[in-house]
């Protein structure tokens, strides 16, 4: 049933949220072209931008309530949530690797990527966007779509500045220092790895509480 569910809401980005998908893709390939620090905070903006558009189109059709008449668990439509947002999260950092690749080769004198191992950026832009969906899926779950979207916006614009102003700094002392901590590249990607499982313990909560 959980796959299901998540075939659901991804036939609605194909259908009824076209405009949602194309935005994410472009997002995805556009911004490490437009500034390095964007391409590595994309799969957080992107992840924010499918999940939350998904469940906002679900609570203003009612769906989210057809849900739960289903036979089916709560806490498998609060996993089937959080599966979808690790598919965005995959999807954005596959395409945006691909971007900040083609950029090294086209403008290989970009200051901030050239320098910095290849693997390293994957695994940091992938911990990055699994720190942000963790703080944000659960706020969604609590509060709702519609009164979450300021919070949401803050913390959006939060990580769009972020990716600029660690542009401008450079990202290779950002990434001597977490290497400091953390040893090597795996060792960040399994700690927003742990928090984004603790994240889905913490909605499976409100989900399950939650009155419709």
């Amino acid at each position: 049933m959980v796959m299901q569910l998540i075939k659901k809401d991804f036939i609605y980005l194909c259908t009824s949220l076209k405009s949602t998908l194309v935005v994410s893709i472009i997002f995805s390939l556009c911004f490490p072209f437009i500034n390095v620090g964007l391409g590595y905070v994309a799969p957080a903006m992107v992840c924010y931008i499918g999940f939350y558009n998904v469940l906002a189109y679900e609570e203003r059709n009612k769906s989210n309530l057809l849900n739960l008449s289903l036979p089916v668990a709560r806490k498998d439509i609060c996993l089937s949530k959080y599966i979808q947002a690790f598919l965005f999260i995959i999807g954005a950092c596959a395409l945006a690797s691909v971007s900040l690749l083609l950029k090294s080769y086209i403008l290989p004198n970009e200051v901030g990527f050239y320098n910095i191992d290849f693997k390293e950026s994957i695994l940091f832009m992938l911990s990055i966007a699994l720190i942000y969906s963790a703080i944000i899926l659960p706020c969604v779950f609590y509060f709702g779509t519609l009164k979450s979207r300021y919070v949401l916006i803050f913390l959006y614009i939060i990580i769009l500045v972020g990716g600029f102003g660690l542009s401008e700094m450079g990202w290779k002392p950002v990434f001597q220092f977490i290497s400091k901590i953390c040893q090597n590249g795996m060792a960040y990607v399994l700690i927003s790895l742990a928090m984004f499982i603790v994240s889905y313990m913490i909605s499976l909560g409100i989900w399950s509480r939650k009155e419709f």
